[in-house]
């Protein structure tokens, strides 16, 4: 039996290029539904599956399945493990809360502090937000998410009239200059502007214990591992590095404080992304539970990554 006869992915609004088609080619779809009721998904379940994923590409996900417990509980007793299924939010607010609660340094700021200091200002939602703003109405209800406000559809409405792409859309601007009422519409987050010389930034691929980190040179403003200029990738096993020797340049601490995060935010796959300053200080500022993988059907982040599943299979 081929390890993707034993997969099935509950996915909604996924794609091929996503990573986890990546890693698991061939595993079988089961396309999700908001407020699906969890005996409608257990129906379809088949015999070879013991590998479950939800792979839901909205940053809040706990409406999708009615009784999620209920859906695990029959899995488990079906021998079926379950990803993700505890994760039900990858919003920015959560993601700088769990820093802050783990000690960790958080680029979150507020109205006060120097007022020429760079600050950008990002959507609490993934990807701009772009995704719920597709939503009809009362699906966005279902799924527990306000409705846009007035301050986000003006900022919105602005940039594009300026042709800045949606997925691009963070402004980056002194703290003086953004508008009180950006500070104070909770839709909205304002983080520190954090960048270095080299213009560097990583993306922490994660699958259990495997990790593969994408350290790159990226001169956006946004940094996307698609606009990079080179890539350099670290593969890891917990938090040893495949290699035998720690990569010198990587911040020291960053691979185990990245597992923190991700753990405490209750996910085995996924990816988080952290931007450094000039003294090598990371700070994670997007984490997100269905990245993008790429255009290419065989990268060695793939093999590295499945080989997790091979690990549990056994």
């Amino acid at each position: 039996m081929e390890l993707s006869d034993t997969c099935t992915i509950y996915d909604w609004n996924g794609s091929p290029e996503f990573l986890l088609f990546r890693t698991l080619p061939g595993s079988r779809v089961l396309t999700a539904s908001i407020a699906q009721p969890w005996r409608d998904v257990a129906l379809q379940m088949n015999p070879q599956c013991k590998f479950f994923f939800f792979h839901l590409n909205a940053t809040l996900t706990s409406g999708f399945v009615e009784g999620r417990d209920e859906l695990t509980g029959e899995l488990s007793h079906r021998g079926i493990r379950c990803f993700n299924a505890a994760a039900t939010s990858v919003s920015k607010r959560l993601l700088h809360a769990t820093c802050l609660r783990l000690g960790l340094p958080a680029s979150l700021t507020s109205q006060e502090g120097d007022p020429d200091e760079l600050v950008i200002v990002k959507t609490n939602m993934n990807a701009g937000g772009e995704i719920e703003y597709r939503m009809l109405a009362k699906e966005r209800a279902a799924l527990g998410i306000e409705e846009p406000s007035q301050t986000l559809m003006s900022l919105r409405e602005t940039l594009l009239a300026r042709r800045v792409s949606v997925q691009n859309m963070y402004p980056v601007l002194p703290r003086k200059s953004v508008p009180v009422e950006w500070w104070n519409d909770s839709q909205l987050v304002v983080e520190r502007f954090i960048e270095n010389r080299e213009q560097r930034f990583c993306r922490i691929h994660f699958f259990l214990d495997q990790i593969s980190v994408a350290n790159a040179i990226c001169r956006t403003t946004v940094k996307k591992l698609p606009y990079c200029d080179a890539c350099t990738h670290y593969h890891f096993h917990g938090n040893s590095p495949v290699s035998g020797s720690m990569p010198e340049d990587l911040p020291a601490g960053l691979v185990p404080a990245a597992r923190a995060v991700w753990e405490a935010m209750q996910l085995e796959f996924g990816a988080v992304d952290a931007v450094f300053d000039d003294d090598s200080r990371f700070f994670f500022v997007d984490m997100n539970h269905t990245p993008y993988g790429g255009k290419s059907e065989a990268h060695p982040v793939y093999s590295h990554l499945r080989h997790a599943l091979v690990g549990a299979a056994n």
